[in-house]
């Protein structure tokens, strides 16, 4: 079963380094590394009644890349746009969803 899980972290990191964004992930403590990202800007937001409310912009995060994900840490891509993480969507076996808030642009 280990085995599985390696080869599914390891697909998971190919698909982000394809599809994802290079970015720079600063922790609490200030410590940073580069990591890809896929970050969706506009990503629909339904209601409970199924209705479009609108919009909001999300990221993917590889768990081999970040070893404890932490709300409020940032992520600055190379348009140099700065998010902070601010809620964790879903978790799996070897990523992260998470809500991202624009911050600023550098």
């Amino acid at each position: 079963m280990s085995f599985i899980r390696e080869i599914v972290k390891e697909a998971s990191r190919t698909v982000n380094t394809v599809l994802g964004d290079l970015c720079v992930f600063t922790n609490k403590d200030g410590d940073q590394r580069t990591i890809y990202v896929v970050i969706d800007k506009n990503k629909e937001v339904f209601s409970e009644y199924n209705v479009l409310a609108g919009y909001q912009t999300t990221g993917t995060i590889c768990k081999v890349d970040v070893e404890d994900l932490l709300i409020g840490c940032h992520i600055t891509d190379e348009d140099l746009m700065t998010y902070r993480i601010d809620g964790l969507i879903k978790e799996t076996l070897s990523k992260y969803y998470v809500t991202l808030v624009a911050e600023s642009a550098c």
